[in-house]
């Protein structure tokens, strides 16, 4: 957590008019009891991972079906379905840490 805090820390400064999700990949959500993770801070754990791979498998094959990945439309649909647009996709396969 103090490295990802640190990175957020860096980012404020470096880019003061740019937005940070701090997100972080661990087996689990819970905190050690000495860490504090950064204000909105994300998780993903082995379980969302788990969940966002799946998508990602079900949004290709949807795709792939007569040839959608040639049509804007079915790939936004696809990506809308399974969660996998920008402002969608961390919120949608990670976790709020826990204390």
């Amino acid at each position: 957590m103090d490295q990802l805090s640190g990175a957020v820390s860096w980012n404020a400064t470096a880019n003061q008019s740019e937005h940070c999700l701090p997100v972080m990949v661990a087996k689990s959500a819970v905190l050690d009891t000495k860490a504090s993770a950064p204000p909105g801070s994300r998780i993903i754990t082995t379980e969302t991972l788990a969940t966002l791979r799946m998508d990602v498998l079900s949004f290709v094959k949807d795709i792939s079906i007569a040839d959608g990945w040639k049509r804007q439309s079915a790939v936004q649909a696809a990506l809308d379905a399974y969660a996998l647009t920008a402002d969608r996709v961390v919120m949608s396969h990670s976790v709020v840490p826990e204390a």
